[in-house]
């Protein structure tokens, strides 16, 4: 496949040094923190949603052949034993970002753990950039295809990512919003009237505020009939 078909443009450190203001090691932080890996010495990308997906459908694949179970991979095996098109910097990139190194192994030759729910967020995305909104019954059939009889999808599993509203799923990724604390407060309410705590923590976490001021500051708390918190605007 091209170079150009699979990831996002290239930079190299050099280059983004000089386009945003921070720390080498700040640069490399947030480079690792937005998915991107160095797929030749030098130069970062991030892979496309569709080839990160397509690598994952060719590891999970492997992964049911080996007979392996999600939770016991022995991945040097699975290494050898996954086939794919693409570079082998992205394919190494995608063992690393859905494995953890286990420290007591379920059965013997086990190193590693697959990673469901982030599996299950990547088959979200998929669909969710297809088609920005769906009926819910509709969209978690579709995901539960995607994924199979191996994972079990789950709404709170979007969260960040997409917003339930009654019975609509709809995209919302939180890298959209302004880094304006007040905007951002008044675009997700605006969304939705009432949130839950986990719903709406992975919108205002990386502002560069606590999330309790943040909360006290631009949102009221409340309980509703069953006891369950409840967050809505607060009037200014």
């Amino acid at each position: 496949m091209e170079e150009d078909d699979d990831m996002l443009p290239g930079y190299s450190i050099e280059l983004l040094e000089e386009k945003v203001s921070c720390s080498a090691a700040e640069l490399l932080a947030g480079l690792k923190e937005c998915g991107a890996f160095e797929f030749v010495p030098g130069r970062w990308a991030v892979l496309t949603p569709a080839s990160e997906f397509e690598i994952l459908e060719d590891i999970v694949v492997s992964m049911m052949a080996e007979g392996m179970k999600h939770e016991a991979i022995d991945l040097q095996r699975l290494i050898k034993a996954t086939s794919s098109p693409y570079l082998k910097s992205a394919v190494s990139h995608c063992f690393n970002s859905y494995f953890k190194k286990i420290t007591s192994p379920p059965v013997p030759g086990a190193t590693h753990a697959f990673l469901p729910a982030k599996y299950c967020v990547l088959l979200a995305r998929k669909l969710l950039l297809q088609k920005p909104a769906w009926n819910k019954q509709v969209m978690l059939k579709a995901w539960r295809s995607l994924a199979r009889e191996e994972f079990e999808p789950a709404l709170s599993m979007l969260n960040g990512l997409a917003i339930v509203i009654g019975d609509e799923i709809k995209w919302y990724p939180e890298y959209r919003l302004p880094m304006d604390p007040q905007e951002r407060f008044g675009q997700l309410f605006q969304q939705k009237a009432k949130w839950s705590r986990a719903e709406l923590l992975p919108y205002i976490s990386k502002l560069p505020i606590s999330v309790e001021d943040l909360l006290l500051q631009w949102a009221l708390l409340s309980k509703n009939a069953d006891g369950e918190e409840v967050i809505t605007e607060r009037a200014l």
